[in-house]
């Protein structure tokens, strides 16, 4: 009996992608492809090879072209959609998992991607649930623990959370996300020892993960370096730019723009609709909306790429600047009227460098608002999260120093954390006018 020469070569292709020999797996693709019949199979490894390569759009385009040939396909939509979430077309990515799982409800990885993808937008509950459908339908893989523990994390169910994500490394110890974001939840929980014990083993796991070295000595508490390193901002505002906005909004109840942005603005009173306002560390863009109208011209920096393009698509900058905030600010000279820091201060210990760099920015009569979270005594602390909190004597002290004059510092709340309010300031200085 002749076997069909066709499937020979997809079978030596599935083989060879499963040993991770993507080369060779693309080239018994492409001898498959000769033949009409395996034609839509052929089509999709090669989809997931390219997208194993990190050749995203060839990926997708040879998934729309297997889907042209088989529609009805589940598993080509559900790996479209990982396609779509990796070049950042969200709407795009769930609506392919979407319709996988209409195609066939009992496609456990489509419920498992839905309910990471979901989480990107907010839709936490959601996430739970499809989530847990994965998992019922027996889909137990690492990844289905760790979305669902990732869900559970952001509706504050830390104890269930937890738990997940120990069924995950159960599975596979060498998961360092897993790890990672276990540590994080002992941390919370305020339990130190085991947040080190996990995140040490995480940092064995994932040596170049910038975050880990920086949190490992927040939670020691034994050397608070000056400022967060530019690795850990990157690296940790980059991992959460597509569900920073939920996350902040939804789940911490964050207020510091609006905060931030009123105070400023009362205080420039008729001065503003005409001012040059710079957006430091303007993230997502948060800000951008409440800055827009008081703005003559509005210019955001931040030093995450992927926090930028959120903030691009808000459509309110004149200009967006990837920078380092101190050294972006260290080459200006007298350029805006308003700074505002907006949970940005929290990334710095040491705030004379930052503040003297941005009263050299502003021009004379011009006004920095900022957010900080509040320490009781000593200048500053580092917190476990990795942010610090500055005393007010400090916040007076630096300020004073930088040149710049306190003209408000109110106490707040600047969001929840383990629900509990954030106690902080906001603060309005001032560079002296020419005729003070």
């Amino acid at each position: 009996m002749c076997t069909r020469p066709e499937l020979d070569e997809l079978d030596e292709a599935r083989r060879l992608y499963g040993e991770h020999r993507y080369v060779e797996a693309e080239e018994a693709c492409r001898r498959a492809l000769l033949h009409r019949g395996s034609r839509p199979q052929a089509l999709h490894l090669l989809g997931r090879i390219m997208h194993r390569t990190g050749k995203l759009e060839l990926a997708e385009g040879f998934l729309r072209e297997a889907l042209s040939c088989d529609p009805g396909s589940p598993s080509i939509h559900c790996s479209l959609g990982k396609v779509l979430y990796d070049l950042g077309r969200l709407p795009d990515s769930l609506a392919s998992f979407e319709q996988a799982i209409a195609l066939d409800p009992e496609c456990g990885e489509a419920h498992c991607a839905l309910g990471g993808a979901l989480q990107e937008v907010g839709r936490f509950a959601e996430a739970e649930q499809h989530c847990r459908r994965s998992l019922a339908l027996e889909f137990e893989r690492p990844r289905s623990y760790f979305f669902l523990a990732n869900a559970l994390c952001s509706l504050g169910r830390l104890l269930e959370a937890r738990e997940c994500f120990r069924a995950a490394l159960a599975l596979d110890p060498s998961y360092s996300d897993a790890h990672w974001t276990l540590a994080t939840v002992y941390r919370v929980k305020g339990r130190t020892a085991e947040a080190l014990r996990v995140l040490e083993c995480g940092s064995a796991l994932a040596p170049d993960n910038p975050e880990i070295p920086f949190i490992l000595e927040a939670l020691k508490g034994s050397y608070a370096p000056s400022r967060a390193p530019d690795g850990f901002i990157v690296h940790h505002f980059d991992r959460f730019a597509s569900s920073f906005d939920a996350q902040l909004r939804e789940v911490l109840r964050y207020r510091a723009p609006e905060l931030v942005v009123g105070v400023a603005t009362r205080w420039l009173g008729a001065r503003a609709w005409q001012l040059d306002v710079l957006d430091a560390g303007c993230g997502t863009g948060l800000c951008g909306p409440l800055l827009r109208p008081v703005a003559r011209r509005l210019v955001g920096v931040d030093l995450s790429r992927g926090m930028l393009e959120r903030a691009r698509e808000r459509g309110v900058y004149d200009e967006l600047i990837c920078a380092e905030l101190t050294q972006c600010l260290a080459g200006t000279y007298e350029l805006y009227d308003l700074i505002v820091m907006a949970d940005v201060l929290v990334y710095f210990g040491d705030l004379l460098p930052v503040l003297s760099s941005a009263s050299r920015a502003i021009r004379a009569g011009g006004v920095v608002a900022a957010s900080f979270e509040r320490a009781d005594s000593g200048n500053y602390v580092l917190h476990a999260a990795g942010r610090y909190a500055h005393s007010e004597g400090y916040l007076r002290e630096a300020s004073t120093r930088a040149g710049l004059v306190l003209l408000e510092l109110e106490a707040c709340t600047l969001r929840l954390e383990r629900g509990e309010p954030v106690r902080g300031y906001i603060a309005v200085l001032r560079k002296p006018s020419l005729e003070a």
